[in-house]
């Protein structure tokens, strides 16, 4: 059974933009910049991962891992004393790792994992996948991500980098060097316009509470973005 060109696209590209529809909790990931970031920026390490557990008073919460070649860095929520470890690989196999030190434990396989601190055990805990998409972003340093519908489109900004602008459900991208951004504090409204040889790309953050058009999803920003005479309204944070 083949299935039109445009709906494969569209799935992958909803795949890889359901993360802005969420931020992790706060304290489970640092601001881009903070020394929890910078001291590991040269390891090369895999993208973030957002487990959601159940405590035994039923209390959920979250916490946030990144791997390395041989150790992970875990980013623990306010109800524990660390909010930030790196932890060795202790023992791996083909079904999962375990990475233990200074009284904390985490084994990950696949998309669960189990969380051990100071002897207290948390297991079932599972990857929320949107929520990881935002997690990985910000600690790329991304500061602002925002998304939106028919046509599919999500646009990243990294002060002092890049715009990174993918659109028509992923089949089309454009990258742009990050422009000083005009702030109109009255307003509320923040402006990055960006020209090159290549693009000329406008992108508006108004302080203005959004609506996602597909999930429902709210957002404390609202986002337009303006490339090739064409204008694209989204949400975003």
């Amino acid at each position: 059974m083949r299935f039109p060109a445009q709906l494969i696209f569209r799935a992958l590209f909803l795949l890889l933009s359901v993360g802005a529809c969420r931020q992790p909790d706060g304290g489970s990931v640092p601001e881009p910049g903070s020394s929890a970031v910078v001291a590991q920026v040269d390891a090369a390490p895999g993208p973030a991962i957002v487990f959601t557990c159940i405590a035994a008073d039923a209390e959920e919460f979250s916490f946030t891992t990144r791997s390395r070649a041989d150790s992970v860095d875990v980013w623990l929520p306010p109800r524990f004393v660390r909010p930030f470890v790196t932890l060795p690989v202790a023992t791996s196999d083909a079904d999962a790792v375990v990475y233990e030190g200074g009284g904390v434990s985490v084994r990950i396989a696949g998309t669960e994992a189990m969380l051990e601190v100071d002897g207290d055990q948390y297991v079932g805990c599972v990857e929320d996948r949107r929520r990881s998409i935002w997690a990985d972003a910000r600690l790329r340093g991304v500061t602002v991500r925002a998304v939106g519908n028919e046509p599919g489109w999500q646009i990243e900004i990294t002060d002092g980098g890049q715009i990174h602008f993918l659109f028509d459900y992923g089949q089309r991208e454009a990258l742009v060097p990050t422009p000083e951004p005009v702030v109109n504090a009255a307003a509320r409204v923040t402006v990055y316009h960006a020209v090159t040889s290549d693009y000329d790309l406008l992108v508006e953050i108004e302080v203005l509470a959004c609506t996602d058009s597909m999930s429902g999803e709210e957002f404390s920003r609202t986002v337009t973005v303006e490339f090739e005479g064409r204008v694209f309204y989204g949400c975003g944070r």
